[in-house]
């Protein structure tokens, strides 16, 4: 369970379903998980921060796996909005000058900015593990109307980003409520 100041939060990975609860209130909501390749781990930690439009910055595992054979397309780096940027210049290169032995190097950060369509949604909740998986948001809701959700990369993402965030936060702002009220 992740600990929040006397609330939990629960991932029953197998069942694909996400617990929170607090003396006051009790949540629950549909989680996609991670698929064989790409298991999400069992682990326990706390909830730290949460990033509103996060930057997505790619796994070293995706980026050889996923994105190095797209070395030098610009279109596709360009509609999926990700940045190339060398690690110790902090300058970002253009897609159409980049190799894969340059992205597959591990002198270069990839990111997808933040916003609508980032591929961690609009919100992410962070926590220290080994893993590099936090809880968040999603760009394909669709994914939760499915039987068996398991097709992430190890993260969880939640069906009811907003409606944790408002457990999570000890004061939640009047935009949350209406914004969690607005996706049930």
């Amino acid at each position: 369970p992740l600990d929040i100041n006397g609330k939990h939060v629960v991932v029953n990975i197998p069942a694909f379903h996400l617990y929170a609860y607090s003396p006051e209130e009790t949540l629950d909501m549909l989680v996609v998980c991670g698929n064989v390749k790409t298991k999400t781990p069992q682990l326990s930690s706390n909830i730290e921060w949460m990033e509103a439009n996060p930057q997505w910055v790619i796994p070293t595992s995706i980026i050889e796996n996923e994105v190095s054979g797209r070395a030098g397309d610009s279109a596709y780096f360009a509609r999926n909005r990700y940045n190339i940027v060398d690690k110790a210049t902090n300058q970002t290169i253009d897609a159409s000058n980049v190799s894969r032995q340059m992205l597959l190097s591990g002198k270069y950060r990839i990111a997808q900015q933040g916003g609508a369509g980032n591929s961690l949604g609009r919100i992410v909740f962070r926590f220290k593990n080994s893993f590099s998986v936090f809880l968040h948001d999603t760009s394909t809701p669709s994914a939760f109307q499915r039987d068996t959700r398991a097709f992430s990369h190890g993260c969880v993402r939640v069906s009811k980003p907003f409606e944790l965030a408002r457990f999570v936060l000890d004061s939640p702002d009047e935009w949350l409520k209406l914004r969690s009220e607005e996706r049930r």
